[in-house]
């Protein structure tokens, strides 16, 4: 070792040594202002996560409901428990609970005769309308859309949906980070994420609806794998751990939060709203949070790490020594000599079963989930 220099200084003075951005790091400090600044800043987004995937709790809660009784019915107010409903409607055996898809097959034409309690052997009928129990949800999807009876699978239906779209959206846009980089792949999910939530408010028919909360699946995962890796990225190895804690812990304060927004926010639909339209405010993030060193460094682009190593460097109060400008100097002439001969391998799902750690790593994984 030359005399003097540290162990990282004794290797970078190794000509086949790359940069390295953790020896940078090791240098400057693993989580100075710079880091922080990134890491915390994308705080912000993380709470969304946990909101999209728990709201479908109440926007997709299914009230107590009723047949809707013609010649009985209050003309301006639907009330779900009237004095007349017993002769109405019949009752389950032994249940005390209204029987919520069939009606007497009876016609009544004055509210009187809703009262009367003549009603011997008389056949059941489908009903085709409902009168919901409003004294929790003021409204749901199940109301709008009137998912009940034998359309009430609907519901559970969307909720698979959205996890399918969360299988898609993790196996695809994932590597879409790895292609334009983690700030351009983040502000794409963002405006897609923000708008197909915000357009859910207004769907006018179930199906439209399904395909929205579809269409969140995919892109909620691929917007939090993103702001995930791109904030984990951010800080040195001895800090990775914390990092991906505080992001999986906001994820739940969100969550919370959801909770409690619903609790005053009885209609799904101003609930729905309530999330997406605040959503476009991430698109910001694009002009405050710098691009990832570490995919700059995997993607040769050696002057814009350059700049960034500068920045980073002046916001941690310290300096760039010079070995690590003559690094990158020299990395970014050998992939510019290079870049016609060199040909671009894009890394695949398959590359984990090359590595014996990141295949261990990933069996971890799976068997954890």
């Amino acid at each position: 070792m030359a005399s003097g220099l540290t162990t990282t200084e004794a290797l970078l003075d190794d000509p086949k040594k790359k940069f390295n951005y953790d020896d940078f790091l090791e240098h400057i400090g693993q989580v100075g202002p710079f880091q922080r600044r990134a890491t915390l800043l994308l705080c912000w987004p993380a709470f969304f996560f946990g909101i999209i995937i728990m709201c479908s709790t109440f926007t997709g809660a299914v009230p107590r409901y009723r047949c809707y009784v013609n010649g009985c019915e209050n003309a301006t107010v639907n009330e779900f428990q009237p004095v007349w409903i017993n002769h109405t409607v019949p009752w389950y055996q032994g249940d005390p609970v209204l029987r919520q898809c069939r009606r007497y097959n009876v016609t009544w034409n004055v509210p009187a005769q809703c009262l009367e309690d003549d009603i011997v052997d008389v056949d059941l009928v489908k009903c085709h309308q409902w009168v919901y129990d409003t004294s929790l949800f003021r409204s749901t999807i199940v109301t709008d859309f009137d998912l009940t009876c034998d359309d009430e699978w609907k519901q559970t239906f969307c909720n698979t949906l959205y996890m399918t779209g969360m299988l898609i959206g993790a196996s695809t846009l994932g590597n879409l980070s790895d292609v334009l980089g983690r700030k351009k792949s983040f502000t794409v999910t963002t405006l897609l994420l923000a708008t197909v939530v915000t357009l859910s408010a207004v769907a006018t028919d179930f199906w439209t609806y399904a395909v929205l909360r579809f269409l969140c699946g995919v892109f909620n995962i691929g917007f939090f794998l993103v702001l995930f890796v791109w904030g984990v990225e951010a800080v040195g190895q001895d800090y990775r751990l914390l990092c991906g804690l505080i992001y999986n812990l906001i994820t739940s304060i969100g969550s919370i939060l959801l909770g409690v927004t619903a609790y005053y926010v009885r209609d799904w639909r101003t609930l729905q709203l309530i999330i997406g339209l605040p959503m476009f405010s991430l698109l910001i993030l694009h002009w405050y949070v710098p691009e990832s060193i570490r995919w700059l460094i995997t993607k040769k682009k050696f002057t814009e790490v350059r700049k960034l190593v500068l920045m980073a460097a002046k916001m941690n109060g310290t300096s760039v020594p010079e070995r690590f400008l003559i690094r990158i100097n020299r990395d970014e002439n050998a992939a510019f000599h290079n870049e016609k001969k060199a040909v671009n391998s894009v890394e695949t799902i398959f590359d984990i079963f090359r590595s014996p750690l990141l295949f261990r790593r990933m069996v971890i994984m799976f068997a954890a989930w």
